[in-house]
């Protein structure tokens, strides 16, 4: 069968991949890995912590010999609903930016996690 979708863009960027996923174990680490080349791989892993600020907030670290993105996201893991508020600059590839977005919802308090995600690259 033939693939009709051909590109989605979204002003001045390509939407690389989109997908929304149910956490089997809504307290795992979400991790996916992106291709964009034979020779490049490059995962990004999502976590839930807490600490005793109360402040929501989402940091970021990087791997660069395994490449790894850690994108911790810090007393979210119980909102019925948190979203990254802007496209999270992940770095370049082939001189192109690319983005993460993402949207986490939960049914209520200690209930699995439906991620939501889109990775953009700058046209």
């Amino acid at each position: 069968m033939e693939k009709f979708l051909k590109e989605m863009t979204n002003g001045e960027y390509a939407i690389v991949d989109s997908k929304t996923v149910i956490l089997l174990d809504k307290d795992a680490d979400f991790t996916v890995c992106f291709t964009f080349d034979p020779d490049s791989d490059v995962a990004v892993r999502i976590r839930f912590r807490s600490d005793d600020t109360m402040e929501t907030k989402v940091t970021i670290s990087t791997d660069a010999e395994t490449n790894l993105i850690t994108l911790t996201c810090i007393n979210c893991e119980n909102t019925m609903e948190f979203c990254s508020s802007d496209p999270i600059y992940l770095g370049k590839y082939h001189e192109k930016d690319l983005y993460l977005n993402f949207w986490v919802n939960s049914a209520g308090y200690d209930s699995m996690k439906k991620i939501t995600y889109t990775l953009y690259k700058e046209l």
